[in-house]
């Protein structure tokens, strides 16, 4: 009898234990939804207090914004892609919003955030969504029609301090607006002016390959880049414009894309993985486009510029809308070629060359005032 007593007391004082135990952890399994900010079970935010946002802006990035919350250590803004299967981290940053600038246009773009605590993620936000501004807009004064891309007023930073002294030192600009061609003008375009104009061929016209329709032309001055620009209702890009149009968004990078250069980016000399255009110009629109929608702004032509050159202009150049020296003997040319080596198609890189300066590797596209 004393037995069976015995064993009624030990089995009710486990029981007790494990009832203690089971709403200790009950309860810090409580606490835990509790302090996760996304749970409903949170009567101080019920449910998603971060009210993400995503707005497309005037220069075709993306405004991501939320509101910031207590009781978790972080987040990070994951974004999809239109041709990514996943969410992938773009963002660590808990300021509150982010700049989305690597986006192409007319795209769809989903975006998240993922709130972590105790060094774990404890929830995710509700997806918003953002469809980018479509590229191309037309001139309305332009006769040969081509497609054209807004780049926003505002200030950027113009040079490289790692590169030639003429590049050197980096110093911010504040450009007004402007319109600016997706494409370098192509040899059918020209065509165009040349009938409407009388203007004499350029050099390479009857080239095989420089003189098919869909390549940049090639061998044209100054002077003829100019006459075409003037036909067309527009003008040549000053050398901050093209160099600001040029990064695509970007600031203090090398080239008009993230990362380093490869023959996937553009074309240029040498041979390498991805190189199908060697030692010639590439149709227009082969490689992909920066973050303005703006083709081959490094590689396939070098391209001119209405500046004059001086190797020490930057010294002593305007902050707002700065046009070159009132005179030189040689004029800013930009970009890099299919005959130049990688390093020439830095954004910053600079070149020149006199303004009768007539070669295979040097084109241009148009530019308009907004």
């Amino acid at each position: 009898m004393l037995h069976n007593v015995s064993s009624r007391c030990i089995f009710f004082a486990l029981l007790m234990s494990s009832l203690i135990t089971f709403s200790a952890c009950d309860r810090k399994h409580d606490d835990v939804i509790f302090d996760n900010p996304f749970s409903y079970n949170n009567l101080e935010t019920q449910g998603d207090p971060f009210d993400l946002r995503a707005k497309i802006r005037e220069d075709n990035t993306v405004l991501i914004s939320w509101n910031k919350v207590q009781n978790i250590d972080g987040v990070a803004l994951c974004r999809r892609g239109p041709s990514d299967a996943n969410f992938e981290i773009i963002s660590l940053s808990d300021s509150g919003e982010y700049i989305d600038k690597d986006i192409k246009p007319d795209k769809t773009y989903y975006y998240q955030l993922r709130a972590h605590k105790w060094g774990m993620a404890v929830a995710t936000s509700d997806i918003v969504t953002a469809v980018s501004n479509k590229i191309s807009y037309m001139s309305p004064i332009s006769k040969d029609r081509a497609p054209m891309v807004l780049i926003p007023s505002g200030e950027f930073q113009m040079g490289s301090n790692s590169m030639a002294n003429d590049a050197k030192p980096v110093h911010t600009v504040y450009l007004d607006a402007f319109y600016i061609d997706v494409y370098e003008v192509t040899n059918n375009q020209y065509a165009k002016f040349m009938r409407d104009t009388s203007h004499e061929a350029p050099a390479y016209w009857d080239d095989p390959i420089f003189g098919l329709s869909n390549r940049p032309v090639v061998g044209v001055s100054l002077r003829d880049a100019q006459d075409y620009c003037k036909w067309a209702g527009e003008r040549l890009p000053t050398e901050a414009e093209w160099e600001k149009a040029a990064r695509g968004g970007l600031s203090a990078r090398s080239y008009p894309w993230e990362g380093e250069i490869s023959h996937r980016h553009a074309n240029y000399y040498g041979i390498g993985i991805g190189d199908i255009y060697d030692s010639i110009t590439a149709p227009v629109g082969s490689f992909p486009p920066n973050g303005y929608g703006l083709y081959d702004m490094s590689g396939n032509v070098s391209e001119w510029c209405s500046d004059w050159y001086d190797d020490n202009y930057y010294k002593i150049s305007p902050r707002i809308n700065p046009t070159g020296p009132t005179w030189g003997k040689n004029s800013v040319i930009r970009g890099g070629s299919w005959g130049d080596s990688a390093i020439c198609l830095r954004v910053a890189s600079r070149s020149f060359g006199r303004p009768n300066y007539i070669d295979s590797k040097i084109g241009f596209r148009c530019c308009v005032s907004r």
